[in-house]
């Protein structure tokens, strides 16, 4: 089963939404957002999905952070690309004051919808954040395995990252704490966090307090499959200067052994890249600053394949 994760880098509409600080997401905003750039950028994230992954298998799970309503997320999963895969949408408004948002699309041939929630991370928070709630989606797969998925984007690094560390430690903590109560219900369980965390797996939100590591020591403990990408100076997106593996897949132990391969994979295809003025080779996305590059986003996608059991 075909899993996937992307930040699509602010997936708006054009049109103005007075409740939240879209102005320059409009024909007449600072960026000039047009139906011609929305469209474009549709075209650009659906050729994505499109040719993620192995032998044109197109993904049953995809988790999506900076998506600013289900209007976007209902265009692209009906995009002429996707829409032979009859998607399904679980999404909700966050308190984001952008108004990006995290969205799960799925096929219905491959997991079946059962609950979801909204886990607010301002429980683990000195103060108010307005930050992504992270969403938890419950679902059955074809063999009967019951799987917990988490789609996740965390709090920025924008003030700096000291300054927003707290920020994400109170969304490590409000994960590991629903984590631990599906874990408390049934010890076993099939957990699949994915999301953009604004911290590597080395940092102390996601080791510490999530305790998603490469190597399970404890009872509890999740196995964080980008430790292997972070470990080998490569990434999801060039941050300062560098490759840095802020998209995770993390799981539990018992789906661990049904991740193939037992690695995270990254989608760097030539058409999504792009060469800087030193000659480095990164993500091509939409915006530099003002500037419309018309490409897909400053994330790259990350994938998995996840095995049924028979």
């Amino acid at each position: 089963m075909l899993t996937v994760f992307y930040n699509v880098e602010n997936l708006f509409d054009t049109s103005d939404n007075p409740r939240k600080k879209d102005d320059g997401f409009t024909p007449n905003g600072d960026l000039e957002w047009d139906e011609k750039k929305y469209y474009q950028k549709l075209d650009r994230l659906a050729y994505v999905l499109d040719n993620i992954g192995q032998e044109h298998v197109q993904p049953a799970l995809i988790g999506l952070c900076e998506v600013e309503n289900l209007k976007v997320v209902e265009a692209l999963a009906t995009h002429r690309r996707l829409a032979p895969m009859g998607y399904k949408i679980v999404h909700g408004e966050s308190d984001d004051q952008r108004g990006i948002d995290n969205a799960l699309i799925y096929s219905e041939n491959s997991f079946e919808y059962l609950q979801h929630e909204y886990v607010t991370i301002d429980t683990h928070a000195p103060s108010p954040l307005f930050s992504r709630d992270i969403l938890y989606v419950k679902g059955r797969l074809n063999d009967g395995s019951i799987l917990h998925v988490f789609v996740n984007h965390w709090p920025s690094r924008r003030a700096g990252p000291r300054e927003t560390e707290y920020k994400r430690l109170a969304a490590g903590q409000a994960l590991r704490a629903k984590v631990d109560e599906i874990e408390e219900e049934l010890p076993d369980s099939n957990i699949l966090i994915m999301g953009d965390f604004n911290d590597s797996p080395v940092n102390k939100s996601v080791k510490d307090v999530l305790r998603a590591v490469r190597t399970v020591k404890q009872d509890g403990d999740l196995i964080n499959l980008a430790v292997p990408v972070h470990e080998k100076r490569k990434g999801s997106v060039y941050y300062n200067g560098r490759w840095a593996a802020f998209d995770q897949f993390i799981v539990s132990d018992s789906l661990f052994n049904r991740v193939s391969n037992q690695r995270m994979n990254i989608f760097d295809d030539e058409a999504v890249m792009t060469k800087s003025r030193k000659g480095v080779s990164l993500p091509k996305r939409t915006f530099a600053g003002h500037k419309h590059l018309g490409g897909y986003s400053d994330h790259l996608a990350i994938w998995l394949e996840i095995e049924l059991s028979h």
